[in-house]
């Protein structure tokens, strides 16, 4: 590994020395920001771990740019030079507590470089993923949270790849919506999050993400760390299953057919008589009050059951009439009339009959 030797002067280096502590977690990643000045916009970067072995000040060299201004890519580490915002950008993956330490942000110069300090901590944590899923071709939204805090900051997704984390989409913009090719990005401020739709899906986008907040550094406060969420988003080829909408009809009107035979079964030969408690009863034999469905009334001082055994199909038997109960809270509260024809003698086999609610004293 390269390193590179550092001139101190003072403690504090005629270069520059500034010390600025961030914190990552083990098992995840962290991006780190480093300010430059204008001047050095076509100097040649780099990011260094300090190495102060047998008071020799060596930096061993983790990553650094080659002339080209896109992203460099170096085992867990990713660089990009920032020419138009003025600072680099670093990618430490995988963190681990042996990556603790002093680093150097620097800037390659004839006589004696420019750099910045950092010192990294790395804390016991997990790093939470969190899955997105859909087919090819559909439509997928992300939602991404932050504290009301950072409102104000800039917001972007990116996609990790081989060289870096790309920007798919980025906005300053505040409750507008923003949009490049595929990808639009809305910044709710007023709900905190910011979405992101991702349009007609591709295998292509399979991926892990970053739902970002944007922090640049400053020439007051020359380092900074991106605050931000994994998406891994998966995508499947073909399309779900589907039950066929004919199909569908066909069980459906199968299991109408069978629930209505039954209950008529059920039914059948038996004729309900009124007791004076309220509840049904078989000619042959009393049924128990497990057998139908109850629902209760509360009231303040009491408690009643009605059970009400009705055909799914009044047509099935005929000697049912429909059950009609007060519905106005002026009647009587005490009785419900069953409605009978209007000339009970068509038919002899109907039977009038009155429901009264027992007071809770005399139900126990």
């Amino acid at each position: 590994m390269e390193s590179t030797l550092l001139l101190f002067v003072l403690s504090l280096g005629i270069g520059g020395c500034w010390g600025f502590a961030v914190e990552g977690y083990a098992g995840s990643s962290i991006i780190i920001k480093c300010k430059y000045k204008d001047e050095h916009r076509d100097q040649n970067k780099y990011f260094c771990k300090d190495d102060a072995i047998g008071g020799k000040y060596l930096c061993d060299t983790q990553i650094q740019t080659e002339g080209n201004k896109g992203w460099q890519t170096k085992g867990r580490f990713s660089l990009y030079d920032n020419t138009d915002g003025g600072f680099l950008k670093v990618i430490m993956r995988n963190l681990t507590k042996s990556d603790e330490g002093k680093y150097w942000c620097g800037v390659q110069k004839t006589f004696l470089d420019d750099y910045t300090e950092v010192n990294l901590k790395v804390k016991e944590g997990k790093e939470e993923v969190y899955r997105v899923s859909g087919y090819v071709g559909d439509d997928i939204t992300i939602k991404c949270k932050y504290e009301d805090t950072n409102k104000h900051k800039s917001k972007y997704l990116c996609k990790n790849t081989a060289v870096g984390c790309e920007d798919r989409i980025r906005t300053d913009r505040k409750d507008q919506w923003e949009s490049r090719d595929r990808f639009s990005l809305y910044d709710d401020t007023t709900g905190g999050f910011f979405m992101i739709n991702i349009t007609k899906v591709t295998e292509e986008d399979y991926g892990t993400y970053w739902c970002a907040l944007d922090e640049p550094p400053s020439n007051d406060s020359k380092v900074s760390v991106d605050q931000f969420k994994t998406i891994q988003l998966d995508v499947h080829t073909g399309s779900p299953v589907v039950l066929p909408v004919s199909m569908t009809i066909v069980v459906l009107g199968f299991g109408i057919v069978f629930f209505i035979c039954v209950m008529c079964q059920k039914r059948r030969g038996r004729e309900p008589s009124f007791n004076h408690s309220g509840t049904v009863q078989d000619n042959d034999r009393a049924r128990a009050p497990t057998d139908g469905v109850y629902e209760e009334i509360q009231d303040t001082s009491i408690s009643v059951y009605a059970l009400a055994q009705l055909p799914t199909n009044p047509s099935c038997d005929p000697t049912y009439s429909t059950v009609q109960l007060h519905t106005s809270p002026g009647g009587d509260p005490s009785y419900s009339t069953v409605q009978l024809p209007a000339d009970p003698s068509e038919d002899p086999g109907y039977a009038s009959g009155t429901f009264q609610k027992i007071p809770s004293s005399e139900t126990s």
